[in-house]
């Protein structure tokens, strides 16, 4: 995992996976389809959003050892939420995990 998200993690006080991200990360991870049903308040946000957040960043590195231009597609990532209140929890997730990042 790249340095800076495991740093951005740990800022966020995230040391240790649940049981649902150790569950669905390796496959998220390997771009793999995951489907996940565990309680509220069991890390299923941050299992999504880690490998998303990996992928754009991982993907934006590797654009600019072969280009280094900012003229990329700017949508790189579209996050769908069936309530008003997932989409916010989403977004302080995503604003937790995305924080320290240079991108």
């Amino acid at each position: 995992m790249h340095t800076i998200r495991k740093g951005a993690l740990a800022a966020a006080g995230i040391t240790s996976l649940t049981p649902v991200q150790a569950a669905t990360l390796p496959h998220l991870l390997a771009g793999k389809d995951c489907l996940a049903k565990a309680k509220t308040g069991t890390g299923k946000t941050m299992a999504f959003l880690i490998p998303t957040v990996q992928r754009l960043l991982d993907s934006r590195a590797a654009a600019c050892k072969s280009t280094c231009t900012e003229a990329a597609d700017p949508i790189r990532a579209i996050v769908l939420s069936s309530a008003r209140e997932l989409a916010t929890q989403i977004l302080t997730q995503a604003s937790r995990a995305w924080r320290p990042s240079p991108y």
